[in-house]
């Protein structure tokens, strides 16, 4: 832009300069040299031009530079609309929340065991069912029930729940526990066995964590309840009746799921706690 002002500017100048030259009065210019004092009037008011211009030509470029900033800065306006209005769009248009795949689900309707989920060990004990409920008395011994197969996905999140109801705790305990491969039908070897909701007459009402008492709840638990646990990052959160109870330190990823217990030599008739169980239900969060 200013190159091509200074080449209409020069095409001025050169056409005032011959319009002076042509019309300008030779004998006003001095005696000695007129034509000295005709480029030096022409010099003068070709000054007095410049003097005039250069003002403008700088109020033109400041104005130039001001209109830039001035778009910049609107570019920049629209750019931050145009953030927000994605914003607002992402809070119409929310993400959809996953939906929980139910990966194992009994609700022990009766009359018989499913054996496509559970392989059962009676070991000389008994079950029955009741009213949409499995119950082991363990009045005599105690049967161990394993899921068949791996109940828990390979990757990510899952939640365990069920609902069961202590009958009578004796010094026998049992209950419901997650081991990290399928439990073998012999005493447990409790480092197979991370997390268990148990209950006997002798050290009460707990969480287990590796056979191990990790939370005490009461020294004798007659209530329904619905426990939940869940596995999350490495870790467990036991929750009874939604209430969290117990966060575990950083575990493995459990393989299998029984209940009830695995046969042992000792106890004599009578020594069992007895249980029942409403329902099992293991979800892929």
């Amino acid at each position: 832009m200013k190159k091509k002002f200074v080449i209409s500017f020069l095409a001025i100048t050169i056409t005032i300069t011959s319009f002076l030259l042509l019309n300008k009065n030779i004998s006003a210019a001095p005696n000695a040299n007129p034509i000295f004092a005709t480029i030096a009037y022409v010099q003068e008011k070709i000054d007095e031009l410049f003097n005039q211009l250069d003002p403008r030509i700088q109020q033109n470029e400041s104005d130039i530079e001001f209109l830039r900033d001035l778009a910049g800065r609107n570019e920049l306006r629209i750019f931050e609309l145009e953030g927000r209005t994605e914003f607002l769009e992402s809070l119409l248009t929310p993400t959809p929340t996953p939906i929980p795949v139910t990966i194992l689900e009994d609700n022990f309707d009766g009359p018989d065991l499913n054996t496509d989920i559970w392989e059962v060990f009676e070991n000389n004990g008994n079950y029955h069912f009741d009213n949409g409920f499995i119950v082991v008395p363990g009045n005599g011994a105690m049967p161990f029930f394993r899921t068949k197969s791996n109940p828990f996905p390979e990757t990510g999140s899952f939640k365990v729940e069920f609902g069961f109801q202590y009958l009578t705790p004796r010094g026998g305990g049992d209950g419901v526990t997650l081991s990290f491969s399928q439990q073998s039908n012999i005493t447990p070897g409790w480092e197979n066995n991370p997390i268990s909701v148990w209950q006997d007459s002798t050290q009460g009402f707990r969480i287990l964590r590796y056979g191990n008492t990790a939370a005490f709840l009461a020294s004798e638990d007659i209530d329904y309840h619905v426990a939940r646990i869940v596995y999350n990052e490495d870790t467990y959160e036991v929750f009874i009746d939604g209430i969290s109870v117990y966060v575990s330190d950083s575990l493995g990823r459990a393989g299998g799921l029984w209940f009830g217990h695995p046969f042992y030599c000792c106890p004599t008739n009578g020594v069992w706690t007895g249980f029942k169980l409403d329902f099992i239900k293991v979800t892929d969060l």
